[in-house]
């Protein structure tokens, strides 16, 4: 393998400053965080072969692992045959995914627009309500949802620290507290044309309904007319204990939407799944023009990988295999949480879908840096407005006890040594976390290496400040 020297490093980060996310790019060269060149099974390796044990899996994406080789062969005979064709025109790849998503979706829902995204998907479930209920303005999502970044995915994502740039504060979208069944029974009218909801809620926060939510928002959309639209990107195919998260509630919603561990992560892939009165709806008010599909979701390749990888899942029972461990995974969380209640608030999670809720923003990343620098990647929310964001601990869906202990043993040390600090610090510091990107760099970079055990606060003066190439090759 070809290692990523010092000399090439250093115009790759700069490149990843430039085009992607200046801000982002600081915090993680502040952290001297690992540059990942390849991936296998359920380890990363950087670009200095180091191995990191992956229980992010892209949340959510590499649920079969990374580079799973039954996907790869099925993609690879497909890319020998045929890559991409129009959308107009029929493949056997295309056909079989969508047969077999009918064949595993719950209930009635038996028809397929494949997409290239998430966001993708929740647009096309937007302009499928929206000529399924023409007379109806006003939607209902919750206040900590997640459904995709592009604008009018944006209209039904309660977070406000993304969405406030760039959408209305009065917008027709009605938000509500996830969990809340008094405040979503006041808000559904009869001029509600859909209710989005995930099973789990993702994103920074982690949060599993009370039992039964779900079965009762759909007994509310059913009396007034609203179509139930359920987000599955993050919970489908296996990653809550079964096959789809509604099932915990047997709930078949009107649409739903599929995404993440869809292709193991090989190629870009969703789907919007709907039941055949709300497409028929739909399709009355278009005259036959139907403005659903897009290019990627009918691409011949994806769909070859995307139905490798759903086959792959149900035969080894994956979702069992995520009901099994992820009760086990729950309880040793739980357990080396309470042994820290200065740094820990909560851990909630369903199956192998688990969120570790700390007690600030500040505290999250300094878990996250210390756990890669025990040999462990997690999921970060950098959620820097929720009050207790969650890390999310997403491993692949073919992980074993084996690796969760090393997980938690590997999450007990970093809690141990970070809690040496008092909370008072924590507090303080949290409040830099606003204005962190205006900082020097060397004080970042000094502030994490502390964080992370590189350096200690009491026995090590700060740095002299460098220059900012200096830090691209650290």
């Amino acid at each position: 393998m070809n290692r990523t020297t010092t000399n090439s490093r250093r115009p790759l980060l700069g490149t990843y400053q430039r085009h992607y996310n200046p801000s982002l790019a600081i915090m993680l060269r502040a952290g001297r965080c690992p540059l990942e060149e390849t991936a296998r099974g359920h380890y990363i390796i950087d670009e200095r072969g180091h191995r990191y044990l992956d229980f992010s899996a892209g949340y959510g994406v590499f649920g079969l692992g990374h580079l799973d080789p039954d996907v790869q062969r099925a993609a690879q005979r497909q890319l020998a045959a045929l890559a991409a064709v129009p959308p107009a025109t029929r493949t056997e790849a295309r056909e079989r995914l969508r047969e077999l998503l009918v064949q595993l979706a719950p209930g009635d829902l038996d028809r397929v627009v494949l997409t290239g995204s998430g966001s993708e998907s929740t647009e096309v479930a937007q302009r499928i309500v929206g000529l399924a209920r023409p007379g109806r303005t006003s939607t209902v999502a919750v206040t900590t949802g997640y459904h995709g970044k592009t604008l009018g995915a944006m209209a039904v994502l309660g977070q406000q620290h993304l969405t406030a740039p760039f959408l209305d504060t009065d917008a027709s979208t009605r938000f509500v507290p996830f969990g809340d069944l008094a405040a979503i029974d006041a808000a559904i009218d009869t001029d509600v044309a859909a209710v989005y909801l995930e099973p789990v809620v993702g994103g920074g926060y982690v949060t599993v309904p009370p039992a039964g939510y779900l079965a009762t928002v759909a007994r509310l959309c059913a009396e007034r007319g609203a179509l139930l639209v359920v987000d599955e990107v993050q919970t489908g195919f296996g990653r809550t204990g079964t096959l789809f998260g509604v099932e915990h509630d047997a709930v078949v919603p009107d649409i739903l939407l599929v995404s993440k561990a869809m292709s193991g992560g090989h190629v870009p892939m969703s789907a919007v799944i709907v039941r055949a009165r709300a497409y028929a709806e739909a399709c009355e008010s278009t005259g036959g023009a139907l403005p659903f599909d897009t290019e990627m979701g009918d691409s011949p390749l994806a769909c070859a990988a995307a139905t490798a990888a759903i086959e792959k899942i149900v035969r080894e029972d994956l979702a069992g295999n995520a009901a099994r461990l992820g009760t086990y995974l729950l309880a040793r969380l739980r357990a080396v949480a309470e042994k820290y209640p200065k740094l820990v608030r909560d851990v909630d999670g369903r199956g192998l879908m688990t969120g570790v809720k700390v007690a600030s923003p500040l505290v999250e990343q300094a878990i996250w840096l210390q756990m890669i620098r025990h040999g462990v990647m997690t999921g970060i929310s950098m959620n820097t407005v929720a009050e207790n964001p969650a890390l999310r601990i997403f491993p692949p869906l073919t992980v074993g006890a084996e690796e969760i202990d090393v997980m938690v043993a590997a999450l007990d040390a970093s809690l141990a040594e970070l809690s040496r600090y008092p909370a008072v610090c924590y507090r303080v510091l949290n409040h830099l976390m606003r204005i962190q990107y205006h900082l020097p760099q060397w004080f970042l970079t000094y502030g994490a290496d502390v964080l992370a055990s590189r350096r200690s606060v009491w026995r090590a003066r700060p740095p002299a400040p460098r220059s900012p190439v200096a830090f691209l090759t650290d």
